[in-house]
């Protein structure tokens, strides 16, 4: 008997989606210091939208945080209505239970 090998590529991907997170209206100012401490203002009523990106795995899910509440499965983009600090927190995760997070820090004012 004579076996016969056959080889296997095994591709392992650790890798965590990209999040991407865009409003759709610019900042009109921004508060703090430079680089990564400034906190940008935006507009009454700008809404957030959420996406993530992964090259390997199908993505599960993408799962937000405003302000320190419940994670909330993310199904549609976020008007921001009320004035305020915002602290949100994105998760997305692919099929493979990669998970990545972005924190993201800023203000909507009237004006």
């Amino acid at each position: 008997n004579k076996e016969v090998l056959t080889p296997v590529l095994l591709v392992v991907d650790d890798t965590p989606p990209e999040i991407k997170a865009v409003f759709n209206r610019s900042a009109f100012g921004s508060e703090g210091g430079d680089g990564e401490d400034k906190i940008y203002v935006y507009p009454l009523y700008t809404t957030l939208f959420l996406n993530a990106d992964d090259n390997s795995a199908k993505l599960k899910g993408i799962r937000f945080s405003i302000n320190g509440s419940p994670n909330e499965a993310y199904q549609e983009a976020l008007l921001l209505d009320k004035p305020g600090n915002y602290y949100v927190i994105v998760e997305a995760e692919d099929n493979l239970g990669n998970i990545s997070n972005k924190k993201m820090i800023f203000i909507v004012k009237a004006g």
